[in-house]
């Protein structure tokens, strides 16, 4: 018993030197280039889980061909009369077309119309790329709130990438209120879906106790769920 508190003992200071080289990133210089990261594209094929391509598959719409039935207007997408023609799955694929210049001209303020579409009538990753756009003022004016509003719909939808996002603002006060504990909250929900950058954070809260109370043990199982999920530097 004695060897393992030892064991342990000299494992958890080398996980708390990792903790410092983690801790580097939550600077304001490092915190915007750690946010560059999951600006690329969530829906790009390298990354895009198969359930979600099959779901995002288009049978029989011709790329040139709008979702919307001609007698829709756009700004009063929000009736009913308007939410019984949208065909949600659609209108994603068409905004990612049209964002991505896939087989039609790139219109990304175009594409934006289309997500904010897809997005107001509940579709998660349709809210989770909204609120990139909205985030980084991606050729639409940057609003920090509004888009930390889509994140966090995106997060209760279940889109998990949207989690960190809503954790790495509140953290920083990123154009809303800094709230440390319900950052904890979405480093924890990511993290809890094996993200390895929120597994990292997560830890390095909990190690000081920032947000959430003191747990070094909890700390070392996230570290070490980092290092299964192959992260290098959180393996000692």
């Amino acid at each position: 018993i004695v060897w393992k508190k030892i064991f342990f003992s000299i494992s958890l200071f080398f996980h708390i030197q990792n903790f410092k080289h983690v801790f580097k990133k939550l600077n304001r210089n490092n915190f915007k280039i750690f946010f560059e990261q999951y600006r690329m594209n969530p829906y790009d094929s390298t990354k895009t889980s198969s359930s979600m391509q099959e779901k995002m598959e288009l049978n029989d719409c011709d790329n040139n061909i709008p979702i919307f039935q001609e007698n829709i207007n756009i700004k009063n997408h929000k009736t009913e009369e308007s939410k019984d023609k949208i065909d949600i799955n659609k209108t994603l694929k068409y905004a990612m077309k049209l964002y991505n210049g896939d087989g039609i001209p790139m219109d990304k303020y175009e594409a934006s119309k289309y997500f904010k579409i897809a997005a107001d009538h509940g579709e998660p990753n349709s809210m989770m790329k909204y609120g990139l756009m909205l985030n980084y003022g991606d050729v639409i004016p940057e609003d920090k709130e509004s888009a930390f509003k889509y994140f966090r719909m995106a997060s209760e939808k279940g889109e998990i990438s949207s989690n960190l996002y809503c954790a790495m603002m509140l953290y920083k006060g990123d154009g809303i209120p800094e709230d440390k504990e319900m950052s904890a909250h979405y480093f924890k929900k990511a993290a809890d879906c094996r993200n390895v950058q929120a597994m990292q954070f997560y830890a390095l809260m909990l190690v000081s106790g920032d947000g959430v109370d003191q747990n070094l043990k909890e700390a070392s199982c996230y570290l070490k769920m980092a290092a299964d999920e192959g992260d290098i530097e959180c393996i000692v």
